[in-house]
């Protein structure tokens, strides 16, 4: 039976379309990793190899960890199937055996998780081999390295993760439980790291040790290696690499054990607490009774009764994430390792500091809110497929209740989640303030950082649903929303940091105490409202498409959505498109027209002509400034400032100079203006672009003169 259950489940996977858009995404940044010197996978490499040994198996390392949040998609799922489908008992009650059904299932899980691996290899060793990548960057093909790098790194990572998954799902036959098993697993990993991996050696030593994917361990083993050994030598099995390899190894065959040993084959499964079943109640004699008359019910309609409906539902739909197991852990895990950040917060080099507000959020932005976006992305999809995963999708869909409000009360249960997150992590922090004797809180301040915050994960949330409602199934959503977020890396990646065309972007808006936020929160509100507009779109065209029902094929949706787009959808979708068209035009004059935009790649191409244009003149003899006198008039309100001053060059060489460099600050803004003067001269490069002036002076001034240099 092992052989046909096995059979079964990898044609299962391999029919699956989600299979391969992970692995063509995963293969493709990999190509992009090797093919391009914009996006690395697991920091730079400097001056070695792109193929080099140590960078395939860096890569390759690096990848296994990220699979962590999309094998399960495979291997729990495969374990999962006949409970999703409803097919357990049919199939326990064959003469199938334990070790069989488990095996079979697990074993194709992983095989199909090694497949999406495989594709990172196949990516790689393509991105090598195309045109545009310098010979120099390149060595031979490290076949060597991509088998040591499978057979050491990621096939016993792949397996640790799928006799884990398997355990989980074996122990709570819950597809949520088994995600919450796997950020739980996660984020302890990286409290680990950060407690174990100080500067003493022997904690280095023992994180390295107790790190699943061995990634510590083989740092430690090459991190004394030239650039020369990583372009030709592969790591040596031995030490401390082989240490953690055995031990991980042999906990993940106990987890496989284990799997096989507490897997009882029914519905159930292991539950660890039990509601004791009630005696039902004696039936009362109701011959006696008089008959009973209906209350009159009057059936309302219109927005008063709209709105009534609506909160039940963001009642419904909050108190599902909130109650929810999986939504505590991943709180008390935000809140756990926001601890060991502010612990460690306390000094700047060496010199003890006052927990100020300023400081606490900081600590939320770097490690507490970055729960949120698995937290959004996550119940997304369990609110949006809620009530399919239940199965009486076709009753709440067959209410009296309009197209558009199942969908947003999914959404305005997410804000709220998102509210009670931030605002646990706010609380937390102040609480941690009062604990370490600084009592002037400021609340207000933390209400601000948490409206900003808001704006930021509240349109992310709105994606979410929107491509959750247009996606076909809830992994082909979570698929949608993992390349969004792998897509918005790799622009970053690829220097393409616009925030005109990157969803969702807006400036950052930091806070000092001495300035505020002053007026960078302007621009942040209008980029906000900006991607709002177009969020606000995408509902629209969610809330068409959205199913009913059983989901038809496209044809059908589309024809759903056609006889849905009437007055309200045509308004709200037009306004949302205005809306977009407009502020990006606004925010387009005020940021590429009134100011200079300059992208990463021409800032870098301005400094290389900077170097090959004006480097002739870095020895040219030039006066010394030997007394500065200014007059600074600054007005905060108009954000102007009026500078005077002058400069007393004085030539302090052996001969005359009779030529004059000015450097000259090449500001964003076009309203910077800047007059020079001094004695009568005449110009030879005047350069605004890169801010380069060389004027000749009429009259050189010989040793030890001295000359003035007004400006404005």
């Amino acid at each position: 039976m092992f052989r046909e259950i096995f059979r079964f489940e990898l044609r299962q996977q391999l029919r699956s379309p989600l299979l391969w858009m992970v692995a063509v995404l995963f293969g493709a940044l990999a190509f992009a990793a090797t093919a391009s010197s914009s996006v690395t996978i697991g920091g730079s490499i400097g001056n070695v190899h792109r193929n080099a040994p140590w960078v395939v198996i860096n890569t390759l390392a690096i990848f296994s960890v990220i699979g962590l949040f999309l094998i399960p998609i495979f291997v729990a799922g495969a374990v999962l199937r006949d409970f999703s489908a409803n097919t357990a008992d049919m199939m326990f009650a064959t003469p199938v055996s334990r070790g069989s059904y488990l095996g079979g299932r697990f074993a194709a899980g992983w095989l199909i998780s090694v497949l999406v691996l495989l594709a990172v290899a196949i990516g790689s060793w393509l991105g090598s081999l195309m045109p545009w990548v310098a010979a120099a960057r390149l060595g031979p093909t490290p076949w060597a390295a991509y088998a040591w790098a499978l057979g050491v790194l990621v096939l016993p990572n792949l397996f640790l993760l799928s006799a884990l998954l398997m355990l989980l799902a074996a122990f709570t036959r819950s597809m949520l439980a088994t995600y919450v098993g796997v950020i739980s697993f996660f984020v302890l990993r990286i409290i680990a790291g950060l407690a174990l991996g100080a500067q003493n050696l022997a904690h280095q030593k023992l994180a390295a040790l107790f790190d699943p994917f061995g990634i510590g361990a083989l740092h430690l083993a090459t991190r004394y290696w030239t650039a020369s050994d990583r372009n030709l030598r592969i790591p040596p099995l031995t030490g401390l690499l082989a240490e953690n390899r055995l031990l991980w190894s042999g906990i993940a065959l106990a987890l496989l054990a284990l799997s096989l040993v507490v897997f009882k084959p029914d519905r159930e499964g292991i539950r660890w607490f039990r509601r004791r079943s009630k005696p039902a109640p004696a039936a009362a004699d109701t011959s006696a009774r008089a008959p009973l008359t209906p209350a009159p019910v009057s059936v309302r309609s219109g927005l008063p009764a709209r709105l009534a409906q609506l909160h039940t539902l963001v009642r419904l739909d909050t108190l599902a994430v909130l109650r929810s197991t999986a939504f505590l852990v991943i709180l008390l895990f935000g809140l756990i390792n926001l601890t060991a950040t502010l612990s460690f917060s306390g000094q700047i080099f060496g010199t003890h500091i006052y927990p100020v507000t300023e400081l606490m959020a900081q600590g939320i932005n770097g490690s507490y809110k970055w729960l949120l976006w698995i937290v959004i992305g996550f119940y997304a999809g369990e609110l949006v497929w809620r009530e399919r995963s239940i199965r009486i999708h076709e009753v709440m869909d067959a209410l009296p209740t309009a197209d558009w409000q199942p969908m947003v009360s999914k959404l305005i249960a997410l804000i709220v989640v998102i509210v009670v997150f931030l605002l646990a992590g706010s609380l937390y922090c102040m609480g941690f303030q009062l604990v370490h004797g600084l009592h002037d809180l400021q609340p207000l301040l933390y209400l601000k950082f948490l409206g900003l915050n808001l704006l930021e994960f509240s349109w992310f949330a709105l994606l979410a649903i929107g491509l959750q409602i247009l996606a076909s199934n809830k992994f082909a959503g979570y698929a949608l929303i993992v390349g969004y977020m792998v897509g918005m890396i790799a622009l970053a990646q690829l220097h393409l940091t616009d925030n005109l065309y990157l969803p969702g972007s807006a400036p950052a808006a930091p806070y000092s105490d001495i300035n505020g936020f002053g007026t960078f929160w302007i621009g942040t509100l209008w980029f906000r409202a900006y991607w709002y507009c177009f969020g606000l779109s995408l509902l629209v065209l969610a809330a068409l498409f959205r199913a009913r029902g059983n989901p038809g094929r496209w044809r059908e949706r589309f024809s759903v959505a056609a006889q849905r787009f009437r007055a309200p959808s045509r308004v709200a979708l037009a306004l949302a498109l205005a809306g977009f068209v407009g502020i990006g035009a606004f925010v387009y004059y005020n940021t590429h027209v009134l100011y200079r935009y300059q992208t990463y790649d021409g800032r870098q191409r301005l400094a290389a002509d900077y170097e090959k244009d004006f480097k002739q003149y870095q020895n040219i003899a030039q006066p010394r400034i030997t007394d500065v006198n200014l007059n600074i008039a600054m007005y905060p309100h108009q954000r102007r400032v009026d500078v005077r001053g002058r400069y007393t060059l004085v030539n302090r060489h052996a001969h005359p100079i009779d030529r004059l460099l000015v450097q000259l600050p090449v500001l964003q803004t076009r309203e910077f203006k800047v007059a020079l003067h001094f004695p009568a001269h005449s110009t030879e490069i005047a350069n605004a672009r890169q801010g380069f002036y060389l004027y000749r002076l009429a009259k050189p001034p010989a040793h030890g003169a001295s000359r003035p240099l007004d400006f404005a």
